[in-house]
């Protein structure tokens, strides 16, 4: 007998048993109804040459809670990139911590931006290391914001590069600390100009030391300003030259004497 010809509610009252001796063949022609009607102790008892073969269609169709409860024993990591790219973000946003943790970066790799901005904050922090692996490209400030210090200090040039201005001003200004000077090296020199006053005016003395000569041409006349006497003290000799009189027009007299000409 097919698994087409059982109802929703016949593939609900399955055994583990019964779900673990279904074939290969059953599970590529079993519905997107049927499988809503799977709850997370069957999706647990799914084995992984079954699991595999379920297309996007067929994974967006699990039921968003029983599909975390199920992954919790299945394992979430030994699902596919493109059964991933599949998830609805009702399924990712009703994923456990711990099952977020279990992705691997390959699953992050594969993520959308949509999909990502579905994460809550606890979620975002549970990628830890893997956050590494994000494609930043349309990701909400929201979740910007809620990357920790380790996670922005683990974040590829690559993916600095494609932060915009407004995901930079999203940035904690202790996460944005932890950068290193080869992290900023990675910033152009639009991409500095975008700091806010607070940001910069929260790093010390080896990360404002750290902005190259091509890069401080990026910096606004708000921005050289905004800086408070210590962090304009910070700034090397080979920076100043390269500051425009339109950078330093708006500072005060009693700024000027704290630039290390």
């Amino acid at each position: 007998m097919s698994i087409q010809a059982f109802s929703a509610a016949q593939i609900a009252a399955f055994t583990t048993t019964q779900i673990q001796n279904l074939t290969v063949d059953d599970f590529k022609k079993i519905s997107a109804t049927q499988i809503a009607a799977l709850k997370s102790d069957q999706i647990a008892a799914i084995e992984t040459q079954d699991m595999v073969v379920l297309n996007a269609s067929q994974i967006k169709a699990f039921e968003a809670q029983a599909f975390s409860d199920g992954m919790l024993v299945y394992g979430i990591d030994k699902l596919t990139a493109a059964q991933v790219k599949g998830l609805t973000t009702d399924q990712l946003s009703n994923l456990s911590t711990a099952n977020v943790t279990a992705m691997t970066s390959t699953q992050v790799a594969a993520l959308s931006a949509a999909q990502v901005n579905s994460f809550t904050s606890a979620q975002i922090q549970a990628l830890s290391d893997d956050a590494a692996a994000i494609n930043f490209k349309g990701v909400g400030t929201a979740q910007v914001k809620d990357l920790s210090s380790d996670q922005v200090a683990a974040l590829t040039a690559a993916q600095l590069k494609s932060l915009t201005a407004d995901q930079i001003k999203a940035v904690d200004t202790e996460d944005l600390a932890q950068l290193s000077s080869t992290n900023i090296a990675a910033f152009d020199a639009k991409q500095i100009g975008a700091f806010t006053s607070t940001q910069l005016n929260a790093m010390d003395g080896t990360w404002i030391g750290s902005i190259t000569t091509a890069q401080i041409k990026g910096m606004t006349g708000d921005q050289i300003k905004s800086m408070d006497s210590t962090h304009l003290g910070y700034l090397t000799s080979d920076q100043i030259r390269e500051l425009t009189a339109d950078q330093v027009a708006g500072l005060t007299t009693d700024q000027i004497q704290y630039l290390n000409f």
